[in-house]
């Protein structure tokens, strides 16, 4: 048990406190906050250590607890806890993440769930060189959490292709941090500072088997009004243009047309909104079976489609962005 008293510097006490700021300031999550913080700070990340010291009410060491309650002001003051910790968990991936690149949400992960339902005949045999494996792209990669995953769940040449010179940096990063793990899995990941409504600044000629990302669709009218949205993601990522937030997601289905295999797969994230809208856009542009997906709270998240079967790609289609 703690033996101070007073304020208080076992581990019960520090975390109530910290809680009760995070409630009062009007934090989601405060006690997971707080725990996390703490974890951060005190346990190299293991929350579970941090429950254990917790049941034992283990003294907190005084540099401990400063550096927690100014992690703890941070995050009252609304700053997205993966800034204060440095780091966003995805699928099976520990990202670095921070101020100009867009945090990765668990409902993002589904969309490579959506992939390695649909190529699993794709992926090739053990041993077989990355060269033969499928060729997936992730748009607006950001983080580069999407083409990560791919390329560490599958075995598959992956690029990455990000335009904001502050959230390539993080694309750079990570996927440094795993180059390891991709080659391990016998794949490839490239990562292109590029617009991904051009292709020429970044395209090499040959088609993909499968396209993924999750572009700037924010309608401006329903603008969230979340701090740690509205403060600190990049507009950049986040808004989609138009009184719908589609018509930079409209563009890119017209972009991606052009860089698919026959029988290619196309799957982009979306606002719960828009599925309808663009469903419509991705038949008129001439996909196949273009289907909404719902996300973990049931909400319509992403759809899919396919290309025809008999058809083979263009030319890489001018820039549009309207």
């Amino acid at each position: 048990m703690s033996r101070d008293t007073g304020r208080g510097t076992g581990t019960r006490a520090v975390l109530a406190r910290a809680t009760g700021i995070l409630t009062t300031a009007g934090v989601d999550s405060p006690e997971n906050d707080a725990v996390l913080l703490l974890a951060h700070l005190w346990a190299d990340g293991d929350a579970r250590r941090t429950a254990r010291r917790r049941l034992d009410d283990a003294e907190v060491p005084p540099e401990v607890v400063e550096a927690f309650e100014a992690a703890v002001r941070r995050r009252a003051r609304r700053e997205p806890l993966q800034h204060i910790t440095g780091t966003a968990y995805f699928r099976y991936l520990e990202l670095a993440v921070g101020p100009g690149v867009f945090v990765p949400r668990p409902e993002t992960e589904l969309l490579v769930d959506a992939v390695l339902r649909a190529r699993p005949g794709r992926v090739p045999a053990p041993g077989t060189d990355a060269a033969e494996a499928p060729r997936a792209l992730d748009l607006c990669s950001g983080s580069g959490a999407l083409a990560i995953a791919l390329a560490t769940e599958w075995r598959a040449d992956v690029t990455a292709v990000e335009l904001s010179p502050e959230a390539l940096v993080y694309t750079r990063r990570n996927a440094a941090g795993y180059a390891a793990e991709v080659t391990r899995r016998g794949s490839r990941l490239t990562v292109l500072d590029g617009d991904a409504l051009d292709p020429g600044t970044w395209w090499d000629g040959q088609p993909y088997d499968v396209v993924v990302s999750n572009p700037p669709y924010v309608p401006r009218s329903l603008q969230p009004q979340i701090p740690e949205v509205t403060g600190y993601d990049p507009a950049l990522a986040l808004y989609g243009g138009g009184d719908d937030g589609t018509d930079f997601p409209r563009a890119l289905a017209r972009t991606v047309r052009s860089l698919l295999v026959p029988g290619g797969l196309f799957v982009m994230e979306h606002d719960e909104t828009q599925g309808d809208a663009l469903r419509s856009t991705l038949a008129a542009l001439g996909y196949a079976d273009a289907r909404t997906h719902r996300d973990y709270t049931g909400r319509d998240r992403f759809t899919t489609a396919a290309t025809p079967e008999d058809t083979s790609p263009d030319t890489p289609p001018a820039p549009d962005r309207g």
